[in-house]
């Protein structure tokens, strides 16, 4: 049987970029852009082991954007910057479609 996982909750507040400043929140906070984007590929990395083992169809990172005081999103409240480097994400995205699952 084929599984599909909802997975994120990495927050990186960016001040001037808050819906209301000082308060942002997410389910684990990182310091800075690295720290976030290495987070990110840990989270990537647990997916091959549910592709083999699980049988996990698709996932799906919640949330793209931030919203409101929620400082989750991989963009943020505004729009205006993306916290991840685009091409970073990517390649390890790659990573996971390449390993066979």
């Amino acid at each position: 049987m084929r599984r599909l996982l909802a997975f994120g909750g990495l927050g990186l507040p960016l001040t001037g970029h808050l819906w209301i400043e000082d308060l942002g929140w997410g389910y684990r906070a990182y310091e800075d852009v690295a720290a976030l984007t290495e987070a990110y590929a840990g989270l990537i990395a647990q997916l091959d082991g549910l592709i083999e083992t699980r049988g996990l169809a698709a996932a799906i990172y919640t949330q793209t954007t931030d919203v409101e005081s929620e400082v989750n999103g991989m963009l943020i409240y505004d729009r205006a910057v993306i916290k991840m480097g685009i091409e970073q994400v990517s390649a390890i995205n790659s990573r996971l479609f390449g390993s066979g699952g």
